[in-house]
């Protein structure tokens, strides 16, 4: 073969190479032996969406709110149906979950902050307005109704009451299921002396459970997972369903599934590995020291990772299949040369170290590059992301070294304890047939070239339908019971996935205090008057309800509604659906009023129960002076998809501008939550993919000038690289898929994969061109024979590989499964179809020129 040493000279590393072999295979097993015990117990696996997003100013005030005022609340969303199902809201069931929460609370109580669902609302109205009653002493809802309604309250009077209407808007919107039906209940409010049954029907109701604020994310997320424990055992009992979920609940059963997802990947893949080295070598040595390479590489990745503290994520359940796919590349191009050489004679030493160095220059390019691919990671704001490519392109570098050095090694150490027995079975009938099958290239050159151009051009267009988007639940099986419950509860209620956005308030750097008068009132009135009308909050019905959520504003209002005497004290009064001042010569001050209201342990909430005093607690810190020092404005939002989400935080960010604008000079205001988090993810993952795409091309772009020493040839060996990332993402917009947090990095992947095989192609091409030099389409047709198969079998076992992940439980992972074998296989084409056009095209128009 061009470019070859000659087969009878002992290479001059030879006796170098066989007296460190042993050792150096004994030196790597202590070593294999060292990591292997830092993976018992097995890593454990954090998949937040706080892990995700990275860290900016609003999260450090949020951490800095949550010292002083308590973490931000997290919600638990429990889905209450009768098992007969039947109706949910008889008095019968009501008291049934009334105990059944009493329960839950005695046995959880101090996770538990408060509860808002409607057998707790009844049981507080019953204690508020019928002398302490509760809903054990109940007859009817005709009972109910009579003891807690007031004689002179019609369908007139809650028409025009905003306060009800906000309360009973949300009831129904958000805690009672669409099928319900108030008939009844409307011809009672008509009269009072109808025969007609008031008893609302429905299916199901929720309980939105508040989690104790004193609770970090982690200590939160392991109450839920109790709370579900508890309510699934309360179930068992109980002639009621309760049916538990969560963002922590669904991180936790993430972070569950990724372990066994792993180990079921990677026995997946192993078994692919050594079914296709079998076919591929038919020899013991031909399937067992390649696989044993793979093995020790995936063995130091995850020590080393493990050693120094590297928090896993969903993302790393890819990372076995990654690095047995590409490490496997390495593997067969190195075992098919290795047996060309022994084949023809050469020693088992000499053999690998000539296959080594025939190989050097493109294999090296080839891990520089891919490594290169997943190292611009670290540019990304995601912290997940990071640490998925330090994590890639550690992998790499291992099984890199592993498949050249250690593999070589075994071969040395087996041929001599077997006493020269050992040999790989000859493939060469193969490759001749595979050289004749390729020679239409020379003959459909222009068809070839014109087949590309159109499937890129589709392509491009493609491209433009493909969204980014963000779901821990693309991390679980579609058939586990969270996401059976997630799936009921958006079918059965208007507001499906209630969430909090959070507008932290702090004072300007060079104050101690926000001012607490007309310019906070103005800009507290001014977000009172404009949340309805944005995207996503919590409302009643109509352009005019008032909002869910929880601020001074709705505070105060609140107690001048109650109380249109309280406000005289602080120049406060209610006028209409506003609050302003009495006598517009004197100043007001908010904090003095809230200080009044934080001295008051009455019920000020008659959803939750929460004291006047707790609802302070809530939203502001102050001092006994009425100085402000941090304000918290927790918005009740409902939550869609990506898209939607991303409208909302948009229209939010949009409020908090304005509020600024209003409090320039006074207060600073940050916007918060976990939707901010998902869109700042989003956000990210686009930077991502656009900086490592970016990084990957022109570091491959470096590498090929120094290869070739001149521009146009570099560029002629990267265009069907560039050609196959097209085609992944075109194939990815006729599947119907959208970008995800694995997915993005399908680009970059491409170029590295890509520039591999292109850099194998290229360089043989030209090493037989020095042997038939003049004859281009000879020396190609003898690059198929040898290079050529050895693409199209290490191809075949990276695509077999990476396809194992397509069996994997979780839906992001299928969909980087599929996008990967594909990338592989577009990668390979390009480079055995199409390159060879270019290639030979450019050294006769050379000639020409």
């Amino acid at each position: 073969m061009g470019g070859e040493k000659s087969l009878g000279t002992p290479h001059r590393f030879s006796q170098k190479f066989t007296s460190i072999s042993l050792p150096l295979l004994i030196i790597s097993l202590i070593f294999t032996a060292i990591l292997a015990s830092q993976l018992y117990p097995l890593p454990s696996f954090n998949t937040e969406i706080a892990e995700f997003a990275p860290e900016d100013s609003a999260s450090k005030a949020a951490d800095e709110f949550g010292i002083e005022m308590g973490n931000q609340s997290r919600q638990l969303l429990v889905n209450v149906k009768m098992k007969d199902g039947s109706n949910v809201l008889s008095i019968e069931s009501l008291k049934t979950q009334h105990q059944d929460y009493l329960n839950l609370a005695s046995s959880n109580g101090t996770n538990i902050f408060k509860i808002i669902a409607v057998s707790e609302i009844i049981e507080l109205a019953l204690n508020e307005n019928d002398n302490g009653s509760n809903l054990s002493s109940l007859i009817d809802w005709n009972d109910l109704l009579l003891r807690t309604v007031p004689d002179d309250l019609g369908v007139s009077e809650i028409s025009s009451n905003e306060q009800i209407l906000s309360y009973a808007s949300f009831v129904r919107s958000a805690l009672v299921s669409n099928d319900l039906e108030i008939s009844g209940l409307e011809s009672w409010f008509d009269d009072r002396n109808t025969t007609d049954d008031p008893t609302p029907y429905a299916t199901s109701t929720l309980w939105i459970i508040e989690m104790n604020s004193s609770l970090n994310s982690e200590e939160s997320k392991l109450a839920q997972v109790e709370l579900r424990k508890s309510l699934d055992e309360i179930s068992v009992n109980s002639e009621i369903t309760y049916s538990a979920i969560s963002i922590d609940i669904i991180s936790y059963d993430v972070d569950e599934n990724t372990m066994k997802s792993i180990a079921l990947l990677i026995l997946l893949a192993l078994i692919v590995v050594v079914v296709i080295l079998s076919l591929a070598f038919r020899t013991i040595t031909g399937v067992l020291f390649p696989l044993s390479g793979l093995l020790i590489a995936l063995t130091w990745t995850y020590g080393l990772l493990v050693s120094f503290n590297v928090q896993f994520t969903a993302l790393d359940v890819a990372v076995a299949p990654l690095v047995l796919g590409l490490g496997i590349d390495y593997s067969i191009h190195l075992q098919r040369r290795y047996e060309i050489h022994r084949n023809k004679g050469q020693s088992t030493v000499d053999a690998w170290l000539n296959s080594v160095e025939n190989l050097a220059l493109p294999l090296s390019l080839a891990v520089i590059t891919t490594v290169a691919a997943f190292m611009a990671n670290l540019f990304s704001p995601l912290p997940p992301l990071k640490s998925f490519g330090i994590s890639l392109a550690l992998g790499v570098v291992n099984a890199f070294f592993c498949s050249t050095i250690l593999v070589g090694c075994m071969h040395v150490v087996g041929e001599k304890v077997s006493g020269g027995k050992l040999s790989l079975a000859s493939t060469g009938q193969l490759g001749e047939k595979f050289r004749k099958i390729m020679t239409f290239q020379s003959e459909q050159k222009a068809t070839i070239m014109i087949v590309t151009g159109l499937l890129t051009v589709a392509s491009l267009f493609g491209a433009m339908m493909i969204k980014t988007e963000f779901d821990l639940t693309d991390f679980l099986d579609e058939d586990m019971p969270v996401m059976e419950v997630r799936d009921e509860i958006q079918n059965s209620y208007e507001y499906a996935s209630i969430q909090y956005l959070y507008l932290l308030i702090e004072p300007e750097d060079n104050l101690d205090s926000i001012n607490s008068g007309e310019k906070l009132l103005d800009s507290m009135q001014y977000l009172d008057e404009t949340l309805p009308h944005t995207k996503g909050v919590v409302k009643p019905s109509g352009e005019n309800g008032r909002p869910q959520y929880v601020g001074i504003y709705s505070l105060i209002r609140d107690a001048l509604e109650l109380n249109p005497d309280w406000g005289v004290d602080f120049n406060l009064k209610l006028y209409g659906d506003e609050i302003g001042k009495i006598e517009n010569s004197q100043e007001i001050n908010l904090g003095l009023a809230l200080v009044d209201l934080s001295n008051n342990d009455s019920v000020g909430d008659p959803l939750t129960g929460s004291t006047w005093s707790e609802r302070v607690n809530e939203v502001a810190i102050i001092d006994s002076t009425g100085n402000i020092s941090k304000l918290r404005i927790s918005v009740y939002v409902n939550s869609g998809s990506n898209i939607e989400n991303t409208g909302i935080v948009s229209d939010f960010e949009n409020r908090v501008e304005s509020i600024s604008e209003q409090l320039e000079g006074v207060a600073i205001i940050h916007l918060t939550g976990d939707m901010v988090k998902i869109d700042t993810v989003l956000t990210g993952m686009t930077n991502s993919q656009i900086k490592s795409t970016s990084i990957s091309l022109f570091v491959s772009l470096i590498v090929l000038i120094l290869l070739t020493r001149q521009f146009t040839p570099s560029l002629v060996v990267m265009a069907p690289v560039g050609v196959a990332a097209f085609w992944v993402i075109g194939s990815m917009a006729a599947l119907g898929l959208q970008w995800n947090v694995l997915t993005i990095m399908v680009t970059a992947l491409t170029i590295g994969i890509g520039i591999d095989y292109s850099i194998h192609v290229w360089r043989r091409f030209e090493e037989e061109l020095k042997v038939n030099e003049g004859n281009n389409w000879e020396a190609m047709n003898r690059m198929h024979s040898s290079t050529g198969l050895a693409l199209i079998m290490s191809a075949g076992t990276t695509i077999c590989g990476f396809a194992v992940l397509t069996l994997s439980p979780m839906p992001v992972v299928r969909e980087f499964g599929l996008i990967t074998s594909l990338t592989v296989f577009f990668s390979v084409i390009l480079a055995l179809v199409v390159l060879p056009v270019l290639l030979v095209e450019s050294k006769e128009n050379a000639k020409t020129n």
